[in-house]
């Protein structure tokens, strides 16, 4: 396996000894089980796709071209500077 670094709140840390103490698990083996289950249940490319297929067109508010209109936006930020 390969090893890694993972910075965390001490809140978090706390919790997840806790949490290996009371199921008998490494604070290693809970991370690596979580991120299976967050994997397995977590959006993939394809739920993002039709994310973007059903919300396609819906910023109505804005008329014209939508990146004459972001490019407007931020010159705005430029000029604060």
């Amino acid at each position: 396996m390969i090893r890694m670094i993972v910075s965390m709140p001490p809140e978090t840390k706390n919790w997840l000894e806790e949490y290996g103490r009371r199921h008998h698990l490494s604070a290693a083996e809970v991370i690596r089980r979580a991120l299976k289950l967050y994997r397995r249940k977590g959006a993939s490319p394809e739920d993002s796709q039709d994310v973007l297929i059903r919300t396609q067109g819906k910023w109505i508010s804005v008329t014209g071209d939508s990146q004459a209109y972001i490019d407007e936006i931020r010159g705005q930020w430029d000029r604060r500077k």
